[in-house]
């Protein structure tokens, strides 16, 4: 598995702002994957693109390591949010 150094490499050689804006463009991938599914019922680049996006959720932790707390805590929340839907 990927560790922080190569992530830690991957934005000293591009920048944050080129992974910032990379992240961008692999979420609008995702996005587009995820209407193909519902328009043609193919996954072919569904579950590339979510790991494209995952890689470079990542890279965000390692460029704003406080934010990973603040992160953490929001989806906790969020998680709770949904557990509560869930039991209504």
């Amino acid at each position: 598995m990927v560790n922080n150094k190569t992530y830690r490499d991957t934005i000293k050689k591009f920048g944050v702002t080129s992974q910032l804006r990379l992240l961008q463009e692999e979420c609008a991938e995702l996005i587009v994957a995820v209407n193909k599914i519902f328009r043609k019922q193919s996954y072919h680049n569904f579950y590339e693109e979510c790991a494209d996006v995952e890689i470079m959720l990542e890279q965000v932790k390692v460029m704003f390591p406080k934010s990973i707390e603040k992160i953490n805590e929001i989806k906790i929340q969020k998680l709770e949010r949904l557990k509560g839907l869930l039991n209504e």
